[in-house]
């Protein structure tokens, strides 16, 4: 029986340890067989499940131990029955040393994975929270950790077609064009961090060509740094970041209380940048962090450091171009951002660049307005502006000193500007000086430039209604008709639509003194002035040609009493008295002219008294007409020799006039030598430009041209039928001292290329001197 009994337990034992044996290969088989451990990690995901109250679950696992492990579609519900994760992971594991509690992982790839972090309403934690509780409960136990913890290095961490969303529905997830940090949803996102390290709720890690859409819009097309990021602080180094519209190239440090600040964007992120070269800026990427620049789309490309918060910035070193000609190189402050018109601005530039174009075209806040910031028509003949110095102040209150260049010239000022709503708001106050200044282009001056000023402006306002200013100063030197004039004073005050200033000038050639008002109340300017000239000399001053052997100066009294604001519908009277004219050879003492004009209505009448000749123009004409209106005139009757007009206006301008000679010794000497007119000589006629007729007389007792002398002679010319005829009589048309031909007669038909002609004169006496040609 003992001997049964000892078989029988040999067998069984034998059968029990053969049996375990079989288990244990079986398990290990098991083990590596994707089936079990697919199987084995379903009644894991099953008991979980129940343990949690949830949905855990994985569709297939595949471990190879301590090389290889995939899970695929890992799918995990919060306690709200909603993914908190979604999608398949693979990890690559280098090494596994359980003695030593250290792990490498190789590679961690995360494709096709969707993750979602939610704080529910009134609920002070996030829907993970739960996972937390359980594995760090009594129920997990910890005989197999030891004290000292495991070290887990990490190597690359590849993501592939990552969704991820945060929200806190205690705050307001309202989805706009504007990134919502309360909700964030980001989708199609990729990109491989390695070197991943995490310390007290810091994660250092290196990004390549990391990708993401939110939902807002806003696009990351690629971004590479070495990045830290903790609760109060962001880290961009080595960077290069791109979207749509903006690639930024150095580094980026931003600083932090709390996630949530960046809902603040402009106030609370304070940024400590190094932009290199290359790098620029959209303000319509800038906008998906703050709403305050929505409907701001304009490029900036800048480089430079940049400190501070985007509403109190400091720009050093800093190189920034905007628009075509826009440009600013030097150290810059700006607080208040973005509305520009409330920034202080402070700056000290090597220079800066900028044009009316760019300027005129600048967005005003808010900008969603497309309002654009105004500015006067007159600046953009400035053309590019470059700037050099320093400026304090907000954009329309400012204190500026610095030189200033422009396609007009140089400007340097030491002034204080302020703006307001309105152009008469403007007020102004410091010193300017211009060297070469085109003033004649800014003010539309012909034949005016090159203005070297010294002067001190206060003053108020830009339209005449509103101004209120004063300057006094110093012309260095002027240009104007060819000439520099030279040392000219310069007092002046308006106010009240009254205009007083002193004019006094030292220049050799050019001694004068112009001390006068301008009233513009009335409809039309009043102007009083006296003028003492001391010495013009019209010559070196081009006002008549210097080729003129006998040139001289010429000094007078002058007195303008005007009504006014163009040549033609000036009414009033200008008076020259005490007029001296001086030659190398000669003086000439030429008394009183006075010139009466009568503009104020369509009617006009022009009238000169002088002791040399008396003149009257009359009619319905424009004196800055006449000119081009006779040349059309000539035009029609004579196309050969006069240019067609380049302008189709149509002048209907008509003038009657009258000049009586009373003394032309002194106009013979000093303007046409080679004639001379007894007094008495009349010249009178009408021209009608509209029905391109005229008709002209003219009588002198005696007329003499170098050696040929005329007596009683008539001349007498209008149009009919489209030609010129001209009648010219005389009782004597001395050739020579021996030869004359008396009661001569020479009619002219003429149009254009043709003319016919008939000449005759006959002596009437005995011998007959006569003939016909």
């Amino acid at each position: 029986m003992l001997r049964k009994i000892t078989r029988i337990f040999i067998k069984t034992v034998a059968v029990m340890f053969v049996t375990v044996i079989l288990l244990l290969i079986s398990l290990y088989f098991g083990i590596h067989s994707y089936s079990f451990q697919t199987w084995l990690g379903k009644k894991v995901s099953a008991y979980l499940s129940s343990e949690l109250n949830t949905t855990i679950s994985v569709s297939a696992i595949e471990l190879d131990l301590f090389s290889k492990a995939k899970l695929k579609d890992v799918f995990i519900l919060d306690e709200k029955r909603d993914t908190l994760l979604y999608g398949n992971l693979n990890v690559d594991i280098k090494n596994f040393d359980y003695a030593n509690q250290s792990l490498i992982l190789k590679k961690i790839t995360l494709q096709n994975t969707t993750t979602k972090l939610i704080r529910y309403k009134n609920n002070s934690v996030y829907n993970f929270q739960f996972l937390v509780n359980y594995f760090s409960s009594d129920k997990i136990s910890r005989s197999t950790i030891h004290k000292k913890g495991w070290d887990i290095t990490f190597g690359d961490i590849e993501l592939n077609n990552i969704a991820f969303r945060y929200r806190d529905d205690n705050a307001d997830t309202t989805v706009t064009q504007n990134i919502n940090f309360n909700n964030l949803c980001f989708k199609n996102t990729s990109g491989t961090f390695s070197n991943l390290k995490l310390d007290n709720e810091v994660i250092e890690v290196a990004v390549r060509n990391f990708k993401t859409k939110e939902q807002s819009g806003f696009e990351l097309n690629n971004l590479t740094t070495q990045a830290k990021i903790s609760s109060q602080e962001l880290l961009l180094a080595k960077l290069y970041l791109k979207t749509q519209k903006t690639i930024l190239k150095g580094s980026i440090h931003f600083n932090y209380n709390e996630f949530k600040d960046y809902n603040e964007f402009i106030d609370k992120i304070k940024i400590d940048a190094n932009l290199l070269e290359g790098t620029y800026v959209c303000f319509s990427d800038v906008a998906a962090f703050t709403s305050q620049l929505n409907g701001l789309n304009e490029t900036l490309y800048l480089s430079g450091k940049v400190d501070g918060f985007v509403s109190d910035l400091h720009l050093k070193k800093f190189n920034l171009k905007y628009g075509n000609h826009t440009k600013f190189i030097g150290n810059l402050s700006l607080s208040g951002l973005p509305v520009f018109n409330t920034t202080y601005l402070k700056f000290d530039a090597k220079e800066i660049s900028t044009s009316y174009s760019d300027l005129s075209n600048f967005p005003n806040y808010p900008f969603t307005e497309n309002k654009k910031l105004q500015l006067p028509i007159q600046l953009k003949k400035l053309g590019v502006i470059k700037y050099q110095g320093k400026f304090d102040g907000f954009i329309n209150d400012f204190n500026t000193t610095g030189i200033l260049k422009s396609a007009l010239g140089k400007v340097i000022t030491d002034i204080s500007i302020k703006l307001g709503e309105n152009p008469d708001d403007l007020q102004y106050v410091g010193k300017i000086k211009t060297e070469n200044f085109n003033i004649g282009a800014l003010t539309g001056v012909a034949n005016l430039s090159n203005l070297t000023l010294n002067a001190q402006v206060k003053g108020k306002g830009v339209t005449l209604n509103a101004l209120n200013a004063s300057v006094n100063g110093q012309i260095l030197a002027c240009s104007y008709n060819g000439y520099t004039y030279k040392n000219i004073k310069l007092n002046g005050d308006i106010k009240n639509k009254i205009f007083t200033g002193l004019l006094a000038s030292t220049d050799p050639n050019a001694n004068f003194d112009f001390n006068g008002k301008i009233n513009f109340n009335t409809k039309v300017p009043e102007m009083d002035f006296i003028s003492s000239v001391n010495n013009l000399n019209l010559s070196a001053l081009n006002l008549i040609p210097s080729s003129k052997a006998d040139s001289g100066t010429i000094s007078t009294q002058i007195l303008i009493n005007l009504k006014g604001d163009n040549l033609d519908n000036l009414t009033g009277q200008i008076n020259f008295d005490d007029t001296k004219y001086k030659t190398k050879t000669k003086k000439y003492k030429l008394s009183t002219f006075n010139l009466d004009l009568d503009q104020a209505s369509d009617d006009k009448k022009i009238t000169l008294t002088s002791a040399y000749l008396n003149a009257t123009a009359q009619g319905k004409f424009k004196l800055n007409n006449l000119q081009p209106a006779f040349e059309d005139f000539l035009y029609n009757y004579y196309p050969t020799f006069f240019k067609k007009p380049i302008s189709t206006k149509k002048y209907t301008d008509q003038i009657a006039f009258n000049v009586t000679i009373k003394n032309f010794k002194t106009i013979s000497e000093l303007f046409i030598p080679d004639l001379m007119l007894k007094s008495g000589t009349t010249l009178d006629g009408k021209i009608d430009i509209n029905n391109n007729s005229f008709l002209m007389n003219f009588l002198s007792s005696e007329l003499k041209y170098k050696t040929f002398v005329l007596n009683n002679l008539a001349i007498n010319s209008h149009e009919e039928n489209n030609i010129i005829t001209a009648v010219i009589s005389g009782n004597t048309l001395k050739l020579t001292d021996s030869l004359a031909l008396q009661n001569f007669n020479l009619c002219l038909n003429s149009n254009d290329k043709n003319t016919k002609y008939n000449f005759e004169w006959n002596n009437f006496t005995a011998p007959a001197n006569k003939g016909e040609i």
